[in-house]
């Protein structure tokens, strides 16, 4: 599955230069910041090929995403407004949530936004795995900026806090013009499908913004987390009744045959199964482990 991450930086060239890109190299989703406005809200990104998603009545949109038409992919309003639009995945390494985040340079609160983090908190709890594409106006060295700000060194922090991975390669640069070049373009993944990541990149091809096409990939197979029921956690109560909603105990004179009985056996069965798994349903463990990418100098660095 192939991704791309790009800040239009509200270009009407920009997003033409999108969809032309779109037709040509056939990208499955892609995740924008700083769309084109207009007094319709979002133009210049209507497709036949891909669905818009993007926060509904959020006033100035500044985050959404691009996903093609065959994927099985719902909004998740309720983690999504103008500046963060998370949606979720449903692929064959199990469900994914997907967030295109935009992070303001001059927002009061030091990033990521609220938002992220309860977005972060709720996947967190449920074992989803994430990826996030963002333009974080945050510079810090470890993902290539020439410097580190106090943007960067809170978001450096939320990074280690949820355990993510940084997808991005040496000094890459995404933010580039006449007078300055930088790093300000993320791309953090869950650890356990970081592995699933492949060919990440930034493109030298002409986008019409100052930020760069940011290319990667997601494989359909890979090392997957075994998941768990903690019976522990079991909502009882719930369990009793949807089991009793989901079961009509049948007459006792109509279980005249073995047939019948190894029949309701199997739908008694059945019945009690649907009702664990919406009870108890499945999760995933929380490594505690290092990151792979950690290192000595990471530890002097967090210590210091």
């Amino acid at each position: 599955m192939k991704f791309l991450q790009i800040t239009l930086q509200h270009a009407k060239a920009a997003s033409a230069n999108l969809l032309l890109r779109l037709g040509q190299d056939g990208a499955d989703i892609v995740l924008i910041q700083e769309p084109w406005l207009t007094g319709n809200g979002i133009s210049g990104l209507r497709t036949k090929s891909h669905r818009l998603l993007m926060a509904k009545d959020a006033g100035r949109n500044r985050a959404c995403m691009l996903v093609r038409n065959e994927l099985t992919v719902f909004l998740l309003p309720n983690f999504s407004n103008a500046d963060i639009v998370t949606a979720k995945l449903e692929c064959d390494t199990g469900d994914l949530w997907l967030i295109s985040a935009y992070m303001p340079h001059d927002d009061v609160v030091e990033p990521p936004p609220l938002l992220l983090r309860r977005t972060l908190a709720e996947a967190s709890k449920t074992g989803t795995d994430v990826i996030i594409g963002s333009d974080a106006n945050s510079r810090h060295q470890i993902w290539g900026s020439s410097d580190t700000n106090s943007r960067g060194e809170s978001l450096f922090d939320f990074i280690i806090g949820e355990n993510l991975r940084i997808c991005n390669r040496g000094n890459s640069l995404t933010f580039v013009t006449a007078g300055r070049e930088e790093v300000l373009d993320l791309t953090l993944t869950s650890q356990a499908i970081a592995p699933l990541i492949s060919d990440w990149r930034v493109l030298d091809d002409h986008s019409f913004s100052d930020h760069r096409y940011i290319e990667f990939s997601l494989a359909g197979e890979g090392p997957l987390r075994k998941s768990f029921r903690n019976p522990r956690n079991t909502d009882w109560e719930g369990y009793r009744r949807l089991r009793q909603t989901l079961l009509r105990a049948p007459a006792v004179d109509s279980l005249a045959t073995t047939d019948v009985v190894e029949e309701w056996v199997e739908v008694f069965s059945s019945a009690c199964k649907d009702a664990l798994e919406r009870s108890c349903p499945l999760r995933s463990p929380k490594g505690k482990e290092k990151p792979l990418w950690w290192t000595k100098e990471l530890s002097d660095i967090r210590a210091s």
